[in-house]
């Protein structure tokens, strides 16, 4: 009997070892949706990144020269622009994300 017992408690470790997964269905559909929060929010950063750079050439186009500075393509494109997210390279015309502080 004894040894019956044994067995159970054993197998009934073993069986809540190999349980990886213990987020309840509500855990999970709040990462999916932060998940997809997130991935929005960068698609939507990249859109705007290429449609500045696109107004930057076309301010080249337009002016024979590259904007002097990032306000100058928040005016040019009409998009407000803070100055902390993006980084402007008036001599190549090259706008990217700023690196994290």
């Amino acid at each position: 009997m004894k040894q019956h017992l044994v067995y159970i408690m054993l197998s009934a470790a073993i069986l809540l070892m190999s349980c990886k997964d213990s987020s309840n269905p509500a855990d999970r559909y709040g990462e999916t949706v932060v998940d997809k929060y997130i991935s929005t929010q960068e698609f939507g950063e990249d859109i705007t990144l290429r449609n500045l750079q696109q107004a930057i050439t076309t301010f080249r186009l337009t002016h024979g020269r590259f904007p002097e500075d990032i306000d100058e393509v928040s005016d040019f494109s009409g998009m407000p622009l803070d100055a902390d997210k993006y980084d402007y390279d008036p001599s190549t015309g090259v706008l990217s994300k700023a690196a994290l502080k």
